[in-house]
């Protein structure tokens, strides 16, 4: 069901955005949604025409059902591409960049300035997102580990490389 407070023209140049809001009219299946009302979503954003699809939505459930994240990670598929929200932190043991930040990410060496003041990070904080196919790219929706700050981090640095905050 799209709503809008008045007449929106879609245009290729402009993104739209779209927010999922309390489901007061029990039209999704659970709340918060669950990987089928996601994967429903994602069908219908590509069925009216959307290409690339930022989800700021943490796709991760403590138990979810097979069926239902097979059709949603199907259903990210169809994009073109298809950036996603990652919390990062640092923790005692480093483990592997997930791929979708990886391909979202440069070397350090291709950044001028001095690396060693952005945050480091080496972990993703949910160790049961969903990270898409070959098609997703990720950037850090938050940084655990950094206490609240006046300013917000853009960049943080993984080993031997730089993410980028995911609103870039």
């Amino acid at each position: 069901k799209l709503r809008s407070s008045r007449a929106v023209r879609v245009s290729e140049s402009r993104p739209t955005t779209v927010a999922l809001m309390d489901n007061l009219e029990g039209i999704f299946q659970s709340s918060p949604h669950s990987p089928i009302d996601m994967a429903v979503i994602f069908k219908n954003l590509r069925d009216l025409g959307t290409r690339q699809l930022a989800c700021s939505v943490l796709l991760a459930w403590e138990d979810p059902d097979p069926i239902s994240l097979t059709a949603m990670e199907s259903a990210l598929l169809e994009f073109d591409s298809v950036v996603l929200a990652i919390p990062v932190t640092r923790g005692a043991s480093m483990t592997a960049m997930p791929a979708d930040l990886r391909r979202a990410s440069l070397p350090v060496d291709k950044l001028g300035g001095d690396s060693a003041l952005l945050p480091a990070v080496n972990r993703a904080s949910i160790p049961t997102l969903i990270h898409g196919g070959e098609n997703a790219m990720a950037g850090f929706e938050v940084i655990d580990s950094e206490p609240s700050a006046e300013h917000i981090h853009l960049m943080a640095r993984w080993d031997e490389r730089v993410i980028f905050c995911f609103p870039v």
